[in-house]
């Protein structure tokens, strides 16, 4: 198959996704008066009193984009002191929501003293994996980038890919992981700028992962690393680019029986760049996201040069085709994309190593080449 031609694995069209934009919003954009302003001095969080103001500015601007973007947009009443209060919509994930985000906060780079802004959220409902879809969310980041939403390198642009009802098997998940840490993740760690890069709030899964972080702990596992997929793990040569330590991790992580052991492994650390926890957390409580979360991406989108815009577009589709293939790949075809992803780490520049990692992943040529130019801009 040529390389201008997408290779879709078979799972690739039956999964979801879902993003959630991170942004700021000043006290004008709400029409505070001076004396208002003013009582926003020093507190530690924007008033709970004037959040409502904010999310019901960010909602008017979602609601011009009807009926282009297909789904009602609403304000979770957590914006309005309720902390217990969702809504049966918003569970299921059918709407659009705006809330708050604490952790969203204002730095130097913005013009207004920083206790003037409000950090917010807008979470998309369950996507198709379809290029409307993207276009939807590219629509709505734009809308609100072009009038009451501010950024800065503290805003993140997150990506959660699902499976509806079926879920995803643990040995799915074992290969994510695997061909992350042997490399995927350093290399993908290319598209993104220094700030994104090991942030405290999406940390390095090669950093942070329990068992990796935790040599010695042996751990509760009770299976067995299956010798047809581990020994896959295992490139011949591969010491000078892929640490003993990781390999010896990666050995823990194939014995992981199920779900629980996996994430006891991996996880240990909540603001990891790719968050395996709400599959937990769903298959322990029978709500929330059941989504492997992407928490990388960098969601300043008034950057250019490279342009975070287009990365709206672009970086989904390479979440969706990290997990299509791991559904999907046999022994064989992960051993070839584990071998590849080794022999790419050694390739000179970040450009070089981007192609040929998503080249062989089957990313079609046009992602490809706006993603390398992407990697050539930040290298």
């Amino acid at each position: 198959m040529s390389s201008s031609s997408p290779n879709k694995t078979p799972s690739y069209d039956e999964l979801t996704f879902g993003v959630e934009f991170e942004c700021l919003v000043h006290a004008d954009k709400i029409g505070l008066t001076a004396a208002e302003k003013a009582s926003l001095r020093r507190k530690p969080f924007f008033p709970r009193q004037y959040l409502p103001r904010v999310a019901s500015a960010l909602q008017r601007v979602l609601d011009l984009l009807k009926p282009d973007i297909t789904h009602l947009v609403k304000i979770t009443p957590r914006v309005e002191g309720d902390i217990a209060s969702t809504t049966e919509d918003e569970r299921a994930y059918k709407e659009w929501i705006v809330k708050t985000e604490d952790s969203v906060t204002a730095n130097e780079e913005l013009p207004h003293d920083d206790d003037e802004y409000a950090g917010m959220e807008i979470m998309s409902p369950i996507l198709a994996n379809t290029a409307l879809s993207r276009d939807q969310c590219a629509m709505v980041g734009e809308a609100i980038r072009s009038t009451v939403g501010v950024f800065n390198e503290m805003c993140g642009f997150h990506v959660h890919v699902g499976r509806g009802d079926r879920g995803f098997e643990v040995l799915t998940l074992k290969k994510l992981y695997s061909f992350l840490v042997l490399g995927g993740e350093a290399i993908l760690n290319g598209l993104l700028r220094p700030s994104r890069r090991d942030n405290y709030y999406c940390r390095d899964m090669t950093k942070v992962s329990a068992v990796i972080r935790f040599p010695h702990v042996p751990f509760d596992l009770t299976g067995s690393a299956p010798h047809e997929w581990f020994s896959r793990c295992l490139p011949v040569n591969s010491d000078d680019v892929v640490p003993g330590h990781i390999k010896e991790a990666l050995w823990k992580v194939w014995r992981a029986k199920d779900l629980d052991e996996f994430c006891g492994c991996v996880e240990g650390h909540k603001n990891v760049g790719v968050w395996f926890g709400n599959l937990h957390n769903f298959e322990h409580f029978g709500y929330g996201k059941r989504t492997i979360e992407f928490r990388k991406a960098e969601g300043d989108l008034g950057l250019t040069e490279p342009s975070n815009m287009d990365f709206v577009l672009t970086w989904p589709e390479v979440c969706l085709r990290l997990v299509a293939f791991a559904i999907d790949s046999d022994p064989a075809e992960f051993g070839r994309v584990i071998n590849e992803t080794v022999e790419t780490l050694r390739l000179p520049s970040s450009a070089e190593k981007v192609r040929k990692f998503l080249t062989s992943l089957g990313l079609d040529s046009e992602t490809i080449k706006s993603l390398v130019a992407r990697a050539e801009a930040l290298s």
